[in-house]
């Protein structure tokens, strides 16, 4: 063979080699686009997922079901402005502290009772703070409702000197 011809062979067949090394298999590409998909579903969830953890904290007036009126959930939660501060006030006497920021999960039944209250999300990384407004929540008492109703409240807390 020519030496040209035996060359171009040599180049051709490199690059045919070279295709074929960074071509996935149809198994491969099944799976890096199954990947892929699964990555960027989970990215939309955790996406969404924070949204709604941020619309919930941040909406201002408390979540509501279809029990209670917002007039009658922030007059009760009116109730435990003074609660949570005075927890604040107790845990962290004395020492320094920049503050930070609090959000209470309720869920109020029919006769007004407390059936569940948990700090939902919390800066402080505090547990005596954050059981003192937890159990701050268990003793509000509501109106009587025709249902059970959910609220979220967020509490922004700042030392004061």
């Amino acid at each position: 063979m020519l030496p040209a011809v035996r060359l171009a062979l040599v180049v051709l067949l490199v690059g045919w080699l070279a295709a074929c090394a960074s071509t996935p298999s149809p198994k491969q590409a099944r799976s890096e686009v199954a990947s892929e998909a699964s990555s960027r579903d989970d990215a939309e969830a955790n996406q969404k997922r924070k949204k709604k953890r941020k619309s919930d904290a941040d909406s201002g007036p408390p979540d509501l079901g279809h029990g209670l009126s917002k007039k009658e959930v922030r007059s009760v939660l009116r109730k435990m402005d003074a609660g949570v501060s005075g927890c604040y006030a107790l845990e962290f006497a004395g020492r320094k502290h920049g503050g930070g920021r609090i959000v209470v999960a309720l869920r109020v039944a029919r006769t007004g009772k407390i059936k569940r209250a948990v700090v939902s999300e919390s800066t402080f990384a505090n547990a005596s703070f954050e059981e003192c407004v937890a159990d701050m929540a268990r003793r509000l008492e509501f109106p009587v409702a025709k249902g059970e109703t959910e609220v979220v409240k967020a509490y922004s807390l700042e030392k004061k000197d």
